[in-house]
């Protein structure tokens, strides 16, 4: 079966074909449903970009290394109010946006995270500075050290180290 969307009323379902690798969209009607299965992006890379609360589950199966949904629920139920269906449903997206790995061999299911924290967070800044700042991450950096709340001393001196290294290492590349 084609990748499509579907949309009745209100409601809203995304039925993909696992063994493709994305796919496109074509709008067409039956019996009241509206099917996308051809021509246009359903797929995209900012779909696989964690939202904030992908993020704090991302961040909750850092922390443990690897976790049980309840595991996880303890720990952002502790922080916030929230139900553990929720969280549930949004372990089974991120398991689709390739952002964790279940093991089904065990119970209950043991969830990690597909990539490690640096390569994450690569990935959701080089699509900021794609989609915001113009693929120019000079406008990021500045931007990020213009706003009052950022300041040097929120940083490690580790931190700072690695920062003014890597402006060195810039300045002397554009010098050759």
């Amino acid at each position: 079966m084609p990748p499509c969307f579907t949309r009745s009323l209100s409601y809203y379902a995304v039925i993909r074909n696992p063994g493709a690798g994305g796919g496109s969209a074509a709008v067409s009607r039956i019996d009241g449903f509206e099917q996308f299965d051809g021509s246009e992006s359903m797929n995209t890379q900012s779909d696989k970009s964690p939202t904030a609360a992908e993020c704090r589950i991302l961040d909750a199966i850092w922390q443990l290394e690897s976790a049980t949904v309840r595991q996880v629920f303890d720990h952002l139920s502790s922080q916030r109010k929230i139900g553990y269906t929720t969280v549930l449903k949004f372990m089974q997206i991120m398991i689709s946006k390739g952002l964790l790995v279940r093991d089904t061999s065990v119970r209950p299911q043991v969830y990690r995270v597909a990539k490690p924290r640096e390569e994450t967070q690569q990935g959701m800044l080089k699509s900021l500075i794609r989609q915001v700042f113009r693929n120019s991450p000079g406008e990021l950096v500045l931007q990020a050290l213009s706003l009052q709340v950022l300041s040097l001393q929120e940083s490690t001196p580790q931190q700072i180290a690695e920062i003014r290294k890597r402006l060195d290492q810039m300045e002397s590349a554009s010098h050759r």
